[in-house]
């Protein structure tokens, strides 16, 4: 798991979560809404913004992770 930096939005200051993108120190905002009601993004869904600028981390799971490991045998055919 990765830790996801939270940084305010330049339009509506609102702390959004900032996703990797592939230039290095910089996180793609994550869409949202001004007014959750409406249709419209924020205009400044989908900048650009420093890592340095994030205000909070979204940490990781603590404790002990389980993963489901499905095995699946082959079918014979013949």
């Amino acid at each position: 798991m990765t830790t996801m930096a939270r940084a305010p939005c330049p339009a509506c200051m609102r702390p959004t979560a900032l996703y990797p993108t592939r230039r290095a120190g910089f996180g793609s905002e994550h869409d949202h809404k001004v007014n959750p009601r409406e249709r419209v993004l924020c205009s400044g869904s989908m900048e650009r913004i420093p890592f340095a600028a994030a205000t909070a981390w979204q940490l990781e799971l603590t404790g002990e992770q389980t993963v489901a490991v499905v095995t699946i045998e082959a079918p014979t055919l013949f």
